[in-house]
């Protein structure tokens, strides 16, 4: 076959004709340089996501979600101009395309209606930021620590050593607690009980002390003891003070030095920490039995 009759042939089906729209027609070329453009662009915005990756990793004055965020929603809006693009070559209106999209979401229904849920609660959640990577947050009775905010789920690291990935949609709708919104400082407390006999302005310097005391503890603001009732068999402090923590064993780890050190400054005082106890009086009958 001659050169001639090849570039022919190649011409005739380049030019082939495969649907109309309207007046034009959509050939084999317009498929092929669809699905060129649709690899070419996705390959570009692939390079072009990475490239804006380290260029976010020098700015300071983004933290790790806000850099995250603005990653992800540039990536989405260029692999969106390269799909409306692809469309545009084979001639297909986005009326069509937006008939196709109510068609999928009838077939998938409630499945289909979860997952748009969840993909626009991951875009709430990067644009309104209430929470950050690394920040350390409890949700649904787990506490762990932050590492990817995607756009269909949220994933926490916890003390145990585990990963739960929770949907974007149950992480926005439920109560959510960020420990380190702006910064690592909790306020936590430890509760103590002392004997009813105890001198309790003393034993409230020496509480305050013996937390001031323990190394990470900060003094600003400055440990403080609250009086918080006559117990049963004890007097009931609380004892309150603030920390830098990036996880709740963090916290845990504190709240024991803290108690470790009431006890040693307490004990070492001679203020007794009490523990529940019931007295119990006999009386003595004085009567005198009834002879037989």
């Amino acid at each position: 076959m001659s050169n001639h009759n090849i570039w022919d042939t190649f011409v005739t089906v380049w030019n082939y004709a495969l649907w109309k729209v309207d007046h034009d027609s959509v050939t084999v070329g317009h498929l092929v340089i669809a699905v060129l453009v649709m690899f070419a662009g996705i390959h570009v915005s692939r390079n072009i996501k990475r490239r804006l990756r380290k260029r976010l990793e020098s700015k300071r004055n983004l933290d790790a979600s806000g850099k995250l965020a603005l990653e992800r929603i540039i990536f989405v809006t260029m692999i969106s101009a390269v799909l409306y693009t692809a469309l545009a070559i084979l001639r297909i209106p986005l009326t069509v395309f937006h008939f196709a999209v109510g068609g999928l979401m009838i077939g998938f229904g409630f499945g289909a209606r979860e997952l748009f849920s969840n993909l626009i609660s991951g875009i709430i959640l990067m644009v309104e930021r209430p929470v950050k990577i690394d920040d350390v947050v409890e949700v649904e009775n787990e506490v762990g620590r932050v590492f990817n905010i995607g756009l269909r789920s949220f994933q926490i690291h916890t003390e145990n050593n585990i990963d739960i990935m929770l949907p974007n949609s149950v992480v926005l709708n439920q109560k959510l607690v960020n420990w380190t919104k702006d910064d690592h400082m909790i306020l936590t407390k430890v509760s103590i009980g002392i004997a009813y006999e105890s001198d309790i302005q003393k034993a409230t310097e020496l509480m305050v002390g013996a937390a001031s005391n323990v190394k990470g503890v900060l003094q600003e603001p400055a440990p403080f003891a609250l009086f918080k009732e006559h117990g049963k068999s004890t007097l009931n402090f609380d004892v309150y003070f603030a920390v830098n923590v990036k996880n709740k064993m963090e916290s845990w780890v504190f709240e024991s030095q803290v108690n470790y050190s009431l006890n040693d400054t307490l004990r070492a005082a001679g203020i007794r920490i009490a523990f529940q106890q019931l007295d119990v009086h006999l009386k003595e009958d004085t009567r005198i039995p009834q002879q037989a």
